[in-house]
């Protein structure tokens, strides 16, 4: 993926295409409590969230449930000021993959792909979660405060992530980090002193978390 500025991914091919049209809001009904492993589906699945009548509509979701933080995520994306965004999410099954938000050119929808995939460029979600918050601006012992962990085992991650990327600085794979989106949400510990991150904006409501998932029904 060529990288792009603002955590942007960098190519056409990159983008989701083929906005539906504006539907008729539509309830959502919970995904049944115990969903299948999301592990064992295959390929990427869509959905678009239209933001002034707030019907969501699956394009291609798998049968796969919407988890109402990302929902959260989705609506909040549009007031970003930016077209395209992306970062990895574990939910809450342990699946990571990546999120792919896009803003219609009309500013009327926002299509969210989620792909379940490996923490990228060769690093572990632990060495993930400590990018994110070095790419943010925190040092070494406030990331271990977050971490639980101690700040000579933060000091080795970083160590290991400069090395599997062959760079020389800490600001050289936040940098990369950032342009190819390659972070993680929810940011470990909260979003506070995170705002240098533009994936920090993205904002839950106080319930998100609490709610069921959302198994949306094609317009």
């Amino acid at each position: 993926m060529t990288p792009a500025p603002n955590g942007t991914a960098g190519r056409s091919g990159d983008r989701l295409t083929g906005f539906p049209p504006v539907p008729q809001p539509a309830p959502v009904t919970p995904y049944p409590a115990d969903p299948a492993d999301p592990a064992e589906r295959q390929g990427p699945a869509t959905w678009a969230v239209h933001l002034r009548s707030g019907a969501v509509v699956e394009s291609n979701c798998l049968g796969l449930p919407l988890e109402h933080r990302i929902l959260d995520y989705a609506r909040s994306f549009s007031e970003l000021g930016v077209s395209l965004l992306s970062f990895y999410w574990k939910d809450r099954k342990g699946v990571l993959g990546q999120i792919l938000l896009e803003l219609s050119p009309d500013g009327s929808w926002v299509n969210l792909g989620w792909n379940p995939a490996p923490a990228p460029g060769g690093l572990t979600v632990r060495e993930l979660q400590v990018l994110t918050l070095m790419a943010a601006g925190l040092r070494n012992h406030e990331i271990a405060g977050r971490l639980s962990t101690s700040t000579r085992t933060v000091t080795t991650h970083i160590e290991r992530i400069l090395y599997k990327w062959n760079v020389r600085s800490r600001t050289a794979a936040a940098v990369i980090a950032v342009q190819r989106g390659w972070l993680i949400l929810p940011i470990p510990g909260g979003t506070d002193d995170c705002d240098a991150l533009q994936v920090a904006l993205l904002r839950t409501s106080h319930t998100s978390v609490q709610r069921d998932l959302l198994h949306c029904r094609r317009a």
